[in-house]
């Protein structure tokens, strides 16, 4: 998984309604397709826990009369670019976290004792984790 790119990220994050965001109204439905049966849940609307009682406010909401969803085009590309942001920022937070324990003990290392080659030894270790899974964004 490559690392994402912050920016864009945060820019999606930025121009999107405000939240937390909620569902409403979810129900199972059945679809026929050339595949057989599919089970899938019909929401009708995503959005801002405030604007629960308000549907003409932003957020996502599914047209009663022909199905289609309409919302602003921000609130449409946070969610579309959600499946791949949220695994690649849980990737990188992972990567983060396992660099910082790992520099963690090398400066208990560093502390108790001059292991200056050992330590440096970690060290390095400590940056092949970084570079393999924390962007330098």
């Amino acid at each position: 998984m490559s690392a994402p790119d912050l920016d864009a990220v945060q820019a999606r994050a930025d121009k999107a309604t405000p939240g937390p965001w909620s569902c409403w109204n979810a129900y199972p439905v059945e679809l026929t397709t050339f595949d057989g049966p599919k089970r899938l849940t019909r929401v009708e609307r995503v959005g801002p826990v405030d604007d629960a009682l308000a549907p003409w406010e932003p957020g996502i909401t599914t047209s009663p009369d022909s199905g289609d969803m309409q919302g602003r085009a921000e609130d449409f590309e946070f969610v579309a670019h959600a499946r791949t942001d949220v695994p690649a920022l849980v990737a990188e937070l992972r990567a983060a976290r396992q660099a910082r324990e790992a520099l963690r003990d090398l400066h208990g290392d560093l502390d108790a004792h001059d292991l200056t080659a050992a330590a440096a030894h970690r060290l390095r270790r400590v940056l092949t984790v970084w570079d393999k899974g924390v962007s330098t964004q």
